[in-house]
């Protein structure tokens, strides 16, 4: 957990929680024998995601073109910190949970005094990378419910009209 105190990733001190009971151990290893499943889950939710959002030009982080990615992480590219704080706020309206990019190392209390110079490029993309649901366990349902309450704040927003 890297000392977590927030929901916004800023450790509070340096520290490691390297424990690990049976149990844990035991549900770890029942976890690994379903991994391909869950990666084949993830890359077809993944598909979805960016059939979806497709249609409203917008697209997710990808990876690059030699790797097969696992897809861990559902992130949305969008085009300015406004445009996702008022995504964001309409998913907690609607009930679903997002959250944005990794908070900068330069903008975390613990790393201040190490961070030299700007970080233009950490702060762009953590103020325009929105972190989707990124279960292994979403319906194809949760999934457009997802795309539709972004569709629909941006449309309400730009008056664009875009097909749901």
């Amino acid at each position: 957990n890297h000392c977590r105190e927030t929901a916004q990733s800023d450790p509070g001190d340096f520290g490691f929680n390297l424990k690990l009971t049976n149990l844990q151990a035991a549900v770890g290893l029942a976890q690994f024998e379903q991994l391909e499943s869950f990666i084949e889950q993830r890359r077809y939710s993944h598909d979805l995601y960016s059939e979806g959002f497709r249609n409203i030009g917008l697209d997710l982080v990808s990876g690059l073109h030699k790797d097969t990615p696992s897809w861990w992480l559902h992130a949305l590219k969008l085009p300015d910190a406004n445009t996702l704080n008022r995504v964001q706020r309409g998913l907690t309206n609607a009930g679903i949970m997002s959250r944005r990019l990794f908070k900068p190392f330069s903008e975390q209390a613990i790393y201040k005094d190490f961070a030299h110079g700007e970080y233009q490029q950490a702060d762009k993309l953590y103020s325009t990378i929105l972190g989707l649901p990124s279960s292994s366990h979403l319906e194809e349902y949760q999934i457009k419910q997802v795309v539709d309450t972004i569709t629909r704040q941006l449309v309400t927003h730009n008056r664009v009209a875009v097909a749901l």
